[in-house]
């Protein structure tokens, strides 16, 4: 890891790009809650972002590194102000924690968004299997 940030940009332009990451890591979650309070949500960033409008390539996905806490007899994960305030989760929120057997993934819970995707994927079997429904309904 860099010392200073002089010494990564350093490091960077000599050959050793790896270097960049000390900088990403420090300045990204600042950065991202700058430009949410400037333009008000992470949608407006990602739309600038996507129209050329920034040089950020880190808005797709952040990546933080975090240790465990003890929280009674369980272990907890802290997530920073910035991190919430951009998924727009307080503490009343309700979060979905899925995992593929490797890996965690935390994110907003939404029942309605769930919801919406499931009546849609209905429709769209019902469009395309109609004539075969009403044989089985038969």
């Amino acid at each position: 890891m860099c010392s200073t940030d002089d010494e990564c940009v350093r490091l960077c332009l000599n050959g050793h790009p790896e270097k960049s990451r000390h900088l990403v890591l420090r300045y990204e979650v600042p950065l991202l809650k700058h430009l949410v309070g400037r333009l008000g949500n992470l949608d407006a960033i990602e739309q600038g972002y996507h129209n050329g409008n920034t040089s950020l390539g880190l808005l797709g996905e952040t990546s933080v590194i975090k240790k465990l806490v003890k929280h009674g007899n369980s272990w907890a994960i802290v997530i920073d102000r910035p991190i919430l305030d951009l998924l727009k989760i307080n503490p009343e929120s309700q979060v979905e924690l899925t995992t593929d057997g490797q890996t965690i993934t935390i994110s907003p819970h939404c029942e309605a968004e769930k919801k919406s995707r499931v009546r849609a994927a209905r429709t769209t079997v019902n469009e395309k299997h109609t004539k075969a429904f009403k044989k089985l309904a038969e």
